[in-house]
């Protein structure tokens, strides 16, 4: 059993945690304070949604795959960042 001063050490650090916003809240209030409401509840919803997509391909092993394998991770990363610079110049483009 972890002793009392470990345990008040954790508690700190997690309320720390929970009282500083991430990235998620950050984008969830200036999307629902620039559009409004319903832009603010769909954003809610596409974190969700991708949220849920990550879980789902942990559950399956994906994540052990990535985590194994150098080519694989590299080949998703650069997905990853091809599809940012789509979504930023067709944003810039807007």
């Amino acid at each position: 059993m972890p002793d009392l001063s470990t345990i008040a050490t954790f508690a700190v650090a997690s309320f720390a945690l929970l009282i500083i916003p991430g990235p998620a809240v950050i984008y969830i209030v200036n999307r629902s304070v620039a559009d409004g409401r319903t832009v603010g509840l769909a954003a809610v919803a596409g974190l969700e949604i991708g949220n849920s997509m990550h879980v789902i391909a942990a559950s399956v092993g994906l994540s052990a795959v990535l985590a194994g394998s150098a080519i694989a991770f590299n080949a998703v990363k650069w997905l990853g960042v091809a599809y940012l610079v789509l979504v930023g110049l067709n944003t810039l483009r807007t």
